[in-house]
């Protein structure tokens, strides 16, 4: 059956809008990122048809599936490993006027990672 809702049936873009609550009064604002929309302020039913909304009408985006923090910032810190080998091996294998330039990424990233291991460590 075709849905003929001008918003949910017209694929509207629920992402940018949400639920607000101010001074104890409830409205609907813009959101200025579709990362400021989330499960506790996203629409959950079309407001012209009352049809409940799925992941569908939020471009696939599953909110109650997030991905794990902690997960995304272990693989961060695999690709930040990669680049240290990288850039080792580029200190090893040249001798170049950027070697300076080279350490200093080479350190800044490390401590960078160092950095993100010990929150990793902490009690969230």
């Amino acid at each position: 059956m075709k849905n003929n809702c001008e918003l949910c049936g017209g694929k509207y873009d629920f992402r940018m809008v949400q639920i607000d609550k101010y001074l104890d009064v409830t409205g609907i604002a813009f959101s200025g990122s579709k990362r400021q929309v989330n499960n506790d302020n996203r629409f959950r039913f079309c407001p012209k048809c009352g049809r409940e909304l799925t992941k569908d009408d939020f471009g696939g985006v599953d909110f109650g599936n997030e991905p794990d923090m902690r997960e995304k910032i272990k693989e961060y810190i695999s690709e930040l490993d990669m680049e240290i080998n990288r850039l080792r091996d580029l200190l090893k294998n040249t001798d170049s006027p950027y070697d300076l330039q080279i350490k200093g990424r080479l350190n800044t990233i490390i401590e960078v990672k160092n950095d993100l291991l010990g929150r990793l460590e902490e009690v969230i």
